[in-house]
């Protein structure tokens, strides 16, 4: 531990440094200035006590600047008990160059009968303006009042003290607040700190001293002396009854005084020089004059001991001989301490405050039944101080290891915050403080780290608008330097991965809550009961009918060589052949007539957030509906494997029945069984099976016995045991354990836990797969072994090569996180866009097609382990001869097809069906085209139906590239309706030139500037993607400027944001995780992010080690245990 005190004069330093050595710690005085030292308390005398406010507060300040550069994990302002001096003036100087919030002051010294009540001072219960302290001549008094004394200062809170209990109560009120506030105080308040840090029980000390001759003098005082001791007394109170003094009457030369004070020493090994026989000029002269008389005894001769009473003579002589560094040696009595320099041949200098009895106190123990238990481990280290014959001084033993730093010191992050805060005031505070608040944003509050931690989220919004420079605004006359951005966002990453204060721990979020997806609802019931089909509708959904267009045999079978254990990376399909239905069109499922609405979407997220999923009445009458016509489908009872076994009957023998062109068995749901002795035992097991299967984890056996009487109570009232067990199964697909995803809060365990390991199972496999564990994935729930990273690396690969299930994560993750899902509501106009319509009456549009092309990229860079930013700059996509005329790139798809064939792949001639079916992954010849950001169906999803929408495309690429959606004004809004009016008329500017005026608006341009350029580029492109010249009669001008790179094309804008790849990286992993977690992200969240991109960089991003960073992640692997 590491610990700085500054003190205003060398008295006061040296009785601190006395202090440390009671507690077990080397101390070091240090004059002057600060400089580093192996000693665990530095104490350095600022000597400022009679200095003029304006003066200390310079040198305070920087003597903090010194301190705070040696990273302490303690900063203390020792001040005068009394508080003489410009206390308030240095109190302020530490405040700001720490950039401390507040600062407690307990000045009180108890064991001397100093002390605070009511705010006002007391010496021996005498008020301070009344005792002879009010007559010091250089700082009298006339009041006890501190606020008074202090001038009433701002952000100083007096602690009233009268015993040592109540500065143990204002040290551990300080240590709770320690980030922020400053703690500020005498000698006793130091050691109640100490006592608070080292969580120490400090003993009495023995007052025993040298033990050559005694010398009974200076109030009756048995000092214990070996060798000549030289007495100087700067005290106007100082008694020296029985030493032999030199008194100066001013006329004498100091260097003839110094020869008569050699002379007395060595005659009678003692002598004492006092400023009150100096009987001219000023108290400041006199001071002088007992220095210079001093500095030249000390040049003539060598006593082994110096006293020094005062802290202004003590101060100015240790000044005045040369000595910066001295170390503290061993205690004479209560703010007594021998210090020595570094050289040690030095005498040894004993100081002590003019105002302080040559006596120690009957005890000086702190009751360690008063401190404050915390946290930590503690040892008891025995220390021993004494002379070279090994006497003792100080015995006691001490309690170590408080835990006292979270993620950086006190000091160095307090210099950090006010280097912070002066970049804000310079920057910031004009436009966002209390009074203007522009964007309802007030940063004046931010005066401290503890100001943070009450509002991260804010601060979190700060980083985010700096991260992305959309602040200060251009043209506002502010602006951030690269270095100051990195500062402010390195500070800003620090602080928001610092432990939540209430938790002690880094926040991994809430615990989840949420009933299944519709998808997962859908999902889970399928492989629950092992179908290979829906079990209802969706009419968004993926719009290709053969499900298995990812089939093992469209792969072509070259495996590449990977880094990862048992982990083999396929090359993709070359042709994949799909045949589509139009959006709404119903294909087979096992309940054709039923379904559940649609789940409400996050505005900016996913619909698996568990704040979007409501659950009402009226759904879970819906959700009964479902389970009751679930178990009675014939259809269920002839596919399912798992309910034959269930219900222990033989799968029946199929009777043709007309169903949609689906042959469907007819069934008898009477069965007889064998009701022997074991036939109990053999129901309990089936149940338990299924059980554990729909429930997705171990059940009790309490559950069990409760579902085992429910169906012997079906039997009993007159059921047979088929039907009995299916009400059993509908009551098992309407119930909480089913419906619902939980991490239920643990009383016995702490604020954060860790993931059991089925609710790690059930959080994995709802990422994936959007459905629940497997068998095998419940195994190694059940064994524990999940909780093994290796163990859970290994499955992550093995679930994403499972294709039928990982492609889940393509039609869930990736749909939604392009928006593909509302791709279907964005028609662009037949007249003008003819080529998106096709088929008998136009009803065949481009929209499947489009979504189709997106989806089998996110499929190739998955199935291929490639890098994430092949999804916005790969050099091929994949084509059908629609998309291949709409993009001008026939030649290269019917060139790519032709190989295909000669490969055996596709069949030579294919008639205009197969053709449209047909996709081939086509290479581009430039990059104009290639990557989600230009691909079709994203361009006509963000545009509007007569034209292109600057503002949407470019609102969507930082919303679905950089996870930074803008806000979205209504005054944009009023401006797209206006665009699309005027293009039913002639049309004389392009969308660009009718945004340029809104955009030079300085309300609008802090979005603007953001939002447009991203969407500029893409003016190449029309509403429905295809590629243009022109827009009306005027030529297209895609150029603009991101992060300082200039573009004209959306090949030159793909280089400007690949300069600054690891914004693509961070979106994408800020996407991956939110859906990952089924929340939205917050502000404690970004050090999981940070970590993930840090790991993943170095093999280049590849989506399969994104996935697993994310499944190893904090947040994913642990959750708050409160709500």
């Amino acid at each position: 531990m590491k610990i700085i005190v500054i003190a205003d004069d060398l008295t006061g330093a040296a009785e601190v440094a006395g202090a440390a050595l009671r507690f077990g710690l080397s101390a070091e005085v240090q004059v002057g200035q600060i400089c580093d030292s192996s000693a665990e308390v530095i104490v350095v005398d600022a000597d400022s006590r009679s200095l003029d406010p304006a003066t200390a507060i310079a040198r305070v300040f920087e003597l903090t600047v010194q301190a705070l550069a040696l990273r302490p994990d303690v900063l203390f302002k020792k001040v005068d008990s009394l508080l003489r001096g410009p206390v308030a003036a240095e109190i302020a100087a530490v405040r700001a160059a720490g950039g401390f919030q507040r600062c407690l002051l307990a000045c009180g010294n108890p064991r001397k009968q100093r002390t605070v009540v009511g705010g006002k001072i007391f010496v021996d219960r005498v008020p301070l303006h009344e005792t002879s302290f009010a007559q010091d001549p250089e700082h009298p008094c006339t009041t006890n009042d501190v606020a008074e004394l202090l001038l009433n200062p701002t952000a100083i809170r007096i602690g009233d003290v009268e015993s040592s209990g109540d500065l143990l109560v204002h040290a551990r009120h300080w240590h709770s607040r320690r980030w922020t506030s400053l703690a500020a105080g005498g000698a006793e308040f130091f050691e109640a700190v100490l006592a608070v840090c080292l969580k120490a029980a400090e003993p009495s000390w023995e007052a025993s001293w040298f033990e050559a001759g005694r010398l009974d003098v200076i109030e009756d005082m048995p000092l214990v002396v070996d060798g000549e001791v030289l007495l100087i007394s700067g005290s106007s109170m100082a008694k020296c009854d029985g030493w032999p003094l030199v008194s100066y009457q001013g006329s004498q030369a100091s260097s003839s005084l110094a020869g008569d004070v050699c002379r007395l020493l060595h005659r009678h090994g003692r002598a004492a020089i006092r400023a009150a026989d100096i009987a001219v000029g000023s108290p400041e002269s006199r001071i002088n004059i007992l220095t210079e008389i001093a500095s030249d005894v000390l040049a003539h001769c060598r006593p082994s001991q110096v006293w020094i009473e005062g802290g202004r003579t003590a101060s100015k002589l240790i000044r005045e001989l040369g000595y910066q560094r001295m170390v503290a040696v061993a205690n004479a009595g209560d703010g007594i301490v021998a210090l020595r320099s570094i050289d040690e041949n030095s005498p040894l200098y004993v100081i002590k405050p003019g105002s302080y009895p040559w006596v120690p106190p009957a005890s000086s123990a702190i009751d360690e039944s008063a401190i404050h238990e915390t946290e930590g481990q503690s040892s008891r280290v025995g220390v021993s101080l004494g002379n070279a014959s090994g006497n003792t001084l100080v015995k006691y033993m001490v309690l170590l290891s408080m835990v006292i730093g979270a993620s950086k010191t006190i000091a160095a992050e307090a210099q950090d915050f006010a280097a912070i805060a002066s970049i804000l005031s310079e920057q910031c505070i004009d436009c966002h403080n209390a009074e203007t608040r522009e964007g309802t944003v007030d940063l004046s509050r931010f005066n401290s780290v503890e100001d943070i931690d009450r509002d991260r989220s804010l601060w979190k919004t700060l980083f985010d608008v700096v991260e992305a420079q959309q602040m200060p605004l251009p043209d506002s006359g502010y602006e951030l330097n690269d270095q100051q951005r990195e500062s402010l966002l390195s500070f800003s990453r620090q602080m928001l991965s610092r432990p939540d204060p209430n938790l002690k721990a880094i926040d991994p979020g809430k615990p989840i809550l949420r009933r299944l997806t519709r998808l997962e609802y859908n999902n889970t019931v399928r492989d629950l009961f092992g179908l290979d089909y829906d079990i209802f509708m969706f009419p968004e959904r993926l719009p290709i009918a053969d499900k298995d267009y990812f089939q093992h045999g469209t792969v072509v079978p070259t495996v590449k060589e990977s880094n990862h254990v048992g982990d083999q990376r396929a090359t993709f399909a070359t042709v994949v052949e799909t045949s589509m239905r139009e959006y709404g069109q119903k294909y087979d499922v096992l309940l054709p007539q039923l379904g559940l609405p649609a789940d409400n979407r996050a505005e900016h997220g996913f619909a698996n957030r568990g704040d979007a999923l409501n659950f009402s009445p009226l759904l879970f009458e819906k959700y009964l509906e479902m389970a009751a016509a679930i178990v009675s489908s014939d259809r269920l009872l002839a596919d399912s494997g798992v309910l034959q076994d269930l219900l222990g009957i033989e799968p029946p023998t199929p009777k043709p029945v007309a169903n949609r062109g689906t042959v469907v068995p007819t069934v008898s749901k009477q069965s007889d069984h064998d009701h022997g002795g074991d036939h109990r035992a053999t129901l309990q097991a089936r149940i338990d099976g299924f059980l554990n299967r729909a429930h997705r984890r171990q059940i009790t056996d309490t559950e069990l016995q409760t579902a085992v009487q429910f169906v012997e109570s079906q039997i009993n009232s007159g059921q047979t045991e088929t039907p009995a067990l299916q009400r059993m199964v509908q009551a098992v697909l309407s119930s909480p354990e089913f419906l619902f995803l939980s991490e239920p809060i643990i009383e016995s365990a702490g604020p954060v836990r860790k993931l059991g390991p089925y609710e790690l199972a059930n959080r994995l496999s709802y990422f994936l797969w959007s459905s629940m564990p497997d068998k095998e994935l419940l195994s190694v729930a059940k064994s524990g072994s999940i909780l093994d990273a290796e163990v859970l690396r290994t499955q992550v690969h093995r679930m994403l090569a499972e294709r039928s299930h990982s492609r889940e994560l393509s039609e869930s993750f990736a749909v939604q996180w392009l928006r593909l899902d509302q791709l279907y509501s964005s028609k662009p106009d037949r007249k003008l866009f003819k080529k998106f319509y096709s088929g008998p009456q136009g009803k065949s549009t481009l929209h499947g097609p489009m979504m189709i092309e997106a989806l089998l990229l996110f499929e190739t860079v998955l199935a291929e382990d490639r890098s994430i930013l092949d999804l916005y700059d790969p050099d091929f996509t994949w084509l059908n001869q629609q998309l291949a005329k709409l993009y001008g790139l026939e030649d290269s798809y019917r060139a790519t097809r032709a190989t295909a064939s000669a490969r055996g792949l596709i069949a030579d001639t294919l008639d205009d069906r197969t053709v449209s079916k047909t996709w081939i992954r086509t290479p581009l010849p430039d990059r104009t085209r290639g990557g989600v950001m230009t691909m079709a169906g994203p361009l006509t999803l963000t545009s509007l139906p007569f034209r292109t929408s600057p503002i949407k495309r470019g609102a969507w690429l930082l919303e679905t590239v950089f996870n930074r959606p803008p806000s979205e004004p209504k005054v944009a809004f009023v401006l797209e309706e206006a665009v699309s009016e005027e293009s039913d008329g002639p049309q004389i500017q392009t969308v660009r030139q009718l945004f340029e005026k809104h955009r030079s608006d300085p309300n609008c341009n802090s979005c603007h500037s953001r939002i447009d350029p991203p969407g500029f580029s893409l003016e190449v492109f029309d509403a429905m993607g295809e590629l243009r010249t022109h827009d009306g009669e005027q030529p297209v001008d895609a150029s603009g400027t991101w992060n300082d790179h200039d573009f004209a094309s959306p090949a030159e804008f793909k280089d400007a944001i690949r300069a600054g790849e690891q914004e693509l990286v961070r979106g994408f992993v800020e996407h991956m995780l939110s859906y990952a977690l089924g929340r939205q992200l917050e502000h404690f969240d970004m050090q999981a992010v940070d970590q993930i991109v840090a790991d993943t960089s170095r093999d280049g991003y590849r989506m399969s080690d994104i996935i697993e960073a994310t499944v190893l992640s904090y947040p994913f692997q642990h959750v708050r245990n409160q709500p």
